[in-house]
């Protein structure tokens, strides 16, 4: 193997890194969705008059039902249409 080619192999080329970027993209929106709620949770308590085990329920099994419920379906979309045209559908849905 040439120096060219074993450079282009270990590079990825630019598709590569606009891989990288959109599951950055990703990851950032991800992080960021979680946090507002957390930011939120005093005007969300005097709002809605909730107690804070309430607000828990609402802040973590809300999230991780959402994220089990719909891993499931996702999963399967995988597996019938492929990894690379289920991406944008996982992403688009959330999870």
């Amino acid at each position: 193997m040439s120096d060219k080619a074993a450079t282009a192999q270990a590079d990825g080329g630019p598709y590569a890194w606009y891989v990288v970027a959109v599951l950055i993209l990703a990851y950032t929106f991800s992080f960021i969705d979680r946090q507002i709620l957390t930011l939120m949770v005093g005007p969300i308590r005097a709002t809605l008059g909730i107690s804070d085990f309430q607000l828990s329920l609402l802040h973590g099994l809300a999230f991780a039902l959402f994220y089990s419920v719909l891993g499931i379906p996702i999963g399967i979309m995988v597996d019938a249409k492929g990894a690379p045209r289920s991406s944008p559908s996982a992403s688009a849905s959330g999870a």
